[in-house]
C-alpha cells in the first residue's frame, strides 16, 4: 500500500473497522476501513518524523529505538515491531496475527498521549552488563534496490580491561536479515578464524545451539526456522573476535 503525499495521508486517516491483511496493491486509498492499516500508518509517521526532525520530541532516544516493556513483544524495539507489522499486513508468512499487531501497535501509538503522559508500555534501551561484559546496542536501517526496508539491531560486546582500545579497532558481528523466518548470515568481517565457536542463545541466556566455524567465507549461515518467534542472541567467540548481536525470528 502506497500513500504518495501528505494529502493522501490526510484522506486515509483515521482508518477504523476490521483489521485484515491485504492481498493486492493499493495506491492512495480512501475509506479503507482497516484498523491495522490505520495503526501501521500512524506509527510509521511518528517514527519517521522523530527520525528526521531532531525537535520532534524532547527525548534524546528516537522512538524507533524504544523497547517494548511487557507482553508478547517484550524487549522488541519499536522499529522491529514496525517491520513485523508491515510483513503481517502484506501477507508474508508469520506466526503473528493481524490481531497481535493491532494490539501492540495501538499500545505504542497511545503510549504518549498528546506528548503529556506516559502509559509505561515503552522503555528506554540501556547498556546491559552480562558476565562482566558491556553490551552496546545500536540500530540502523537498510533499504535495498526493491525498496524493501529492514531495521537491524546489533549488540557489540566487549570485556572490561584496564587498557584503552582505540575506537577504530573495535569491531563486531552482524546478522541479517532481521527479522527472519529462517536463514540468517552471520558476518564476522575479516576476524573469523578456523575453530571459532558460534552460540545461539535466548535472551535469558539459555544455550540453544553451538556451531564451529570451519573457514571459508567471512561468516556462516544459520537456520533459525525451527525456533519459536522471538529475539535471540548470536554470540561469536574466537581468537580475534568476541561479539554478540540480536536477531528477530518471526
Amino acid at each position: 500500500m502506497t500513500l504518495s503525499s501528505s494529502a493522501a495521508v490526510a484522506n486515509f486517516l483515521p482508518s477504523g473497522g476490521t483489521g485484515t491483511i491485504i492481498t493486492q496493491d493499493y495506491h492512495d486509498p480512501t475509506n479503507f476501513g482497516n484498523v491495522l492499516a490505520g495503526q501501521l500508518v500512524a506509527l510509521t509517521l511518528s517514527v519517521g518524523f522523530d527520525e528526521a526532525d531532531p525537535s520532534f520530541g524532547e527525548a534524546e532516544i528516537s522512538l524507533g529505538d524504544m523497547l517494548i516493556g511487557s507482553g508478547q513483544f517484550s524487549s522488541y524495539s519499536v522499529n522491529e515491531v514496525l517491520t513485523i507489522a508491515n510483513q503481517v499486513f502484506g501477507g508474508c508468512e508469520s506466526s503473528y496475527t493481524a490481531s497481535d499487531m493491532i494490539n501492540v501497535l495501538s499500545k505504542i501509538n497511545e503510549n504518549y498521549v498528546d506528548g503529556s503522559s506516559d502509559n509505561g508500555f515503552l522503555e528506554c534501551p540501556e547498556n546491559e552488563v552480562i558476565g562482566g561484559s558491556c553490551l552496546i546496542l545500536r540500530t540502523w536501517t537498510i533499504i535495498i534496490a526493491c525498496q524493501d526496508t529492514s531495521y537491524c539491531v546489533q549488540t557489540i560486546m566487549g570485556s572490561y580491561s584496564a587498557l584503552d582500545i582505540p575506537e577504530s579497532e573495535i569491531s563486531g558481528i552482524s546478522a541479517y536479515p532481521s527479522p527472519t523466518n529462517g536463514m540468517i548470515k552471520v558476518d564476522a568481517a575479516e576476524l573469523a578464524r578456523d575453530g571459532d565457536i558460534i552460540y545461539v542463545m535466548s535472551l535469558e541466556g539459555e544455550l540453544l545451539r553451538e556451531l564451529r566455524y570451519n573457514g571459508g567465507e567471512d561468516g556462516l549461515w544459520l537456520d533459525l526456522g525451527t525456533l519459536s518467534s522471538g529475539i535471540y542472541l548470536i554470540q561469536w567467540n574466537g581468537s580475534k573476535l568476541q561479539s554478540s548481536t540480536r536477531v528477530v525470528k518471526y
